[in-house]
């Protein structure tokens, strides 16, 4: 966010985005909070998830600096679960070697592990529940920023593809 409100980069992504007069932001969709596992893992067929249906699991979650950790922690603290074994950790690369090595399972966003899941290394379920907050991914430009004619046409071609995401 620095980079683009000091005109270092014409446009770029931020998670959780805050609007302003150094920060303009064109378009956003929301990325979904959820719980990774082994692809082998019994609640790997669940359309989704509330964070109590991991009670009984080794839950791995999101530590400092990591985006994702203030969402979870939020649900977390909010309803006061009593989670039997918790792990933290604050390397994503980490979290994804734990869960496809069947340690426990991680509270992450869907982001976070998009790339395993197409290579079905792991799995993903969406979690549901009222008290869930998501990140929101935006693309953000500097408002007194003047763009370039390429740089328009591949934020275009970005904000369309953005609202694919939402759709999809």
């Amino acid at each position: 966010a620095k980079m683009i409100a000091s005109a270092d980069v014409d446009f770029g992504f931020v998670l959780d985005a805050v609007a302003g007069a150094e920060l303009s932001v064109t378009a956003s969709t929301v990325i979904k909070m959820g719980v990774a596992m082994p692809t082998s893992h019994p609640l790997a067929g669940r359309k989704t998830l509330r964070l109590s249906d991991t009670q009984d699991e080794t839950v791995i979650f999101p530590a400092a600096p990591l985006v994702v950790q203030k969402h979870v922690h939020a649900l977390h603290d909010h309803l006061r679960l009593d989670v039997r074994q918790r792990v933290t950790c604050n390397d994503l690369r980490m979290m994804r070697s734990l869960i496809r090595a069947g340690v426990g399972v991680g509270i992450l966003s869907w982001l976070d592990v998009a790339s395993e899941v197409e290579a079905q290394t792991i799995a993903f379920v969406p979690l549901d529940g009222i008290h869930v907050s998501h990140p929101v991914l935006s693309i953000c430009v500097a408002p007194h920023r003047q763009l370039s004619r390429a740089a328009l046409m591949a934020l275009s071609d970005l904000q369309k593809r953005m609202a694919d995401l939402m759709r999809s």
